[in-house]
């Protein structure tokens, strides 16, 4: 993903997650993916990525989930 594709897909929480992955503010989060540092940047790429996966992949087994309860 290219970091223009990056910033289009993330979301409120990611910065959040981002802060605790990288022990700073959600503010400061934002700022260094703001300012394209190079740890933040690689760090939300995975964010996104794997938020996105994650979807998916309950969408995809939502039948087997609801069984689980």
């Amino acid at each position: 993903m290219l970091t223009e594709q990056i910033k289009k897909n993330i979301q409120k929480g990611d910065y959040i997650t981002l802060s605790k992955m990288l022990a700073i503010t959600p503010e400061n989060a934002r700022m260094k993916i703001r300012r394209e540092n190079e740890e933040a940047l690689i760090a939300i790429k995975l964010i996104v990525k794997y938020r996105e996966k994650l979807i998916n992949k309950f969408k995809a087994n939502k039948e087997k989930c609801i069984r689980i309860k």
